[in-house]
């Protein structure tokens, strides 16, 4: 393993660097204005497929490289809206099942859940949330007036998501079956799964990561019938096929799928395959 460290480069020496690879460079005060403020790293990721042992394939261009890059970032904003949905509806699925089954403090208590060092490590997340939230005005709140006893409605809409997620995967097994299947008709073996994986593709995304031609380590557990179509689980494509079980709005849905194809249709140079998605994918 070596210990030396690139030196930095100038915005000129990349474009310089760029030109000796091979990659055509159409509009050289272009290329600077956008490496002035999306970075040669960030953007190097989106080109992964246009180059082999960094050497650009023959018509390979500057622009073709940010158009990749400009399609991921509104691809990212169109996910993060469903995300967002399914987020919201679980901390409300959570909150409104377990208070009515087990009290407003119920999970104060191990006993409801079905491994104790998992629930000491979600108080402790919990505690930095309220800790890390102290300033919001419904937190203040019960901390002053109800001496910091948080309801369990109230101390869900605390936690991050994936701090939800795992309060999600410890709860008892029948509580989780109630959930997922009360409304999502889904054993809670596969929502748990679920969940996880769309934590993962929240954080890329609410953190500007790449999606485009992704591998994705925390993948989801897809039904039998859904595998015989031959969807790659470690591909985007699967988590957007997952969130059509989740999202229940059906003119929410239909408004994405629209967005989505008219996204694909805007920039031609992406390749939807390298994320998973079938040729049919929208049928």
């Amino acid at each position: 393993m070596s210990s030396f460290v690139k030196p930095p480069s100038t915005i000129q020496q990349q474009i310089e660097l760029l030109k000796r690879r091979n990659l055509i460079i159409e509009d050289e005060e272009f290329a600077k204005h956008v490496l002035t403020h999306v970075s040669y790293y960030r953007l190097s990721g989106y080109s992964l497929t246009l180059r082999r042992n960094d050497i650009f394939y023959p018509g390979v261009t500057f622009n073709t490289i940010y158009e990749i890059y400009e399609f991921d970032k509104k691809l990212r904003y169109l996910l993060l809206d469903l995300v967002e949905i399914v987020e919201i509806s679980f901390r409300t699925h959570i909150g409104y099942h377990l208070a009515h089954k087990y009290g407003p403090l119920c999970y104060t208590d191990s006993k409801y859940f079905e491994k104790e060092v998992y629930h000491k490590e979600f108080l402790s997340d919990l505690q930095k949330e309220i800790e890390r939230n102290k300033q919001e005005l419904f937190v203040k709140h019960h901390i002053e007036k109800y001496g910091g006893k948080f309801p369990i409605w109230v101390a869900v809409e605390i936690l991050s998501f994936g701090t939800l997620s795992r309060l999600f995967n410890n709860m008892k097994k029948e509580d989780k079956n109630t959930i997922s299947k009360t409304y999502y008709n889904f054993p809670a073996v596969y929502i748990t799964t679920w969940l996880r994986s769309l934590v993962v593709l929240r954080n890329i995304c609410a953190h500007y990561g790449r999606l485009y031609n992704r591998r994705f380590t925390i993948t989801p557990k897809l039904g039998k019938k859904d595998k015989k179509l031959g969807i790659q689980n470690d591909k985007l494509f699967a988590l957007v096929f997952i969130l059509k079980y989740l999202i229940k709005d059906d003119n929410k849905w239909t408004s994405f799928l629209i967005n989505l194809e008219a996204l694909f249709e805007t920039f031609d140079k992406v390749y939807p395959s390298l994320m998973g998605f079938p040729a049919n994918w929208l049928s």
